[in-house]
């Protein structure tokens, strides 16, 4: 739809790709600090001074996280720079 009214190739696939950045470092650092509340809580004293450690691991599995589902919409982007606009907007 957005091609339809002069959005170019190279502007959807950016927003396409900044949409899959954002959405995987919202979840990934959402799921890090659930993951490090949950650990706290469970082991209370068993922890004592890898606090640090962890958090720097759980930082990490985001960042790569991150990184992987950008190179994973490449896939995705490429098939749709294909598709006519009008192809996109036929009925079926």
């Amino acid at each position: 739809m957005l091609r339809a009214t002069g959005w170019t190739n190279r502007e959807l696939a950016k927003m396409t790709l900044y949409e899959g950045i954002g959405l995987a470092l919202l979840g990934g650092l959402t799921g890090a600090v659930a993951g490090l509340l949950v650990v706290l809580s469970l082991g209370q004293g068993v922890l004592h001074g890898h606090l640090l450690a962890i958090a720097g691991a759980a930082l990490l599995a985001t960042l790569a996280a991150t990184a992987l589902v950008s190179a994973a919409l490449a896939i995705p982007i490429r098939g749709l720079s294909r598709i006519a606009a009008a192809q996109l907007l036929a009925a079926d």
